[in-house]
């Protein structure tokens, strides 16, 4: 292997352990998992949450 090889592979294992970490802790800080608004989503907790207390954006 040479030394590109290495430094492709341990980028890679970094990018993929920082999407993990941030995931851990915006769900540890109780935000949703999208990227989104959720006012077209269905099937998103968030947005179920306030249909059900009866909360309007």
């Amino acid at each position: 292997m040479a030394i590109a090889e290495i430094l492709l592979i341990i980028a890679c294992a970094a990018l993929v352990i920082g999407v993990i970490v941030v995931s851990v802790i915006n769900k540890a800080k109780g935000k949703p998992s999208c990227d989104c608004d959720c006012s077209a989503c269905a099937y998103c907790r968030t947005c179920r949450k306030k249909d059900r207390d009866g909360l309007d954006e």
